[in-house]
């Protein structure tokens, strides 16, 4: 749903943002059209929200597409899919935090070999390109 909403902004000419679940990149967890306002995000587990602010206005699509009953007609399954679910995702974060003190130990072999005068002159170099660019395209603007 997030897709057809992102995808129909872009059509009717608005910037749109769009951001990606961690865990899954081919699903969007939030598109921001701040041009209308609007932000529309997946608010389950485990990034659920509860408004705090009194101009937020919810939609529950929950509420409004599931049928009355339909969790406790499923309560096994439900069950089992969140167990499973909360499992993968105690998983996933534990191999997030190895691959962190992994990178951790990786960048301290590397801080000691780095030459930072070196990435400051290339970060120099970039930004000066940039700023040319951008005032390549502002004449081009001005021009047309």
């Amino acid at each position: 749903m997030l897709k057809k909403i992102a995808k129909a902004a872009e059509q009717r000419g608005f910037d749109v943002e769009v951001y990606h679940c961690g865990f899954d990149p081919h699903s969007l967890d939030m598109v921001i059209v701040r041009e209308v306002g609007i932000a529309i995000f997946d608010s389950t587990s485990p990034h659920e929200y509860f408004p705090s602010c009194g101009g937020d206005e919810i939609i529950d699509i929950y509420k409004t597409a599931i049928l009355p009953g339909t969790d406790e007609i499923y309560a096994d399954q439900l069950k089992d899919v969140s167990t499973r679910y909360r499992s993968k995702m105690n998983e996933a974060t534990a191999n997030l935090a190895k691959a962190k003190e992994l990178h951790d130990e990786l960048e301290k072999i590397y801080v000691k070999a780095m030459d930072f005068t070196a990435i400051d002159d290339i970060q120099k170099d970039i930004n000066e390109q940039i700023t040319e660019w951008a005032q390549d395209v502002d004449r081009k603007t001005i021009l047309h």
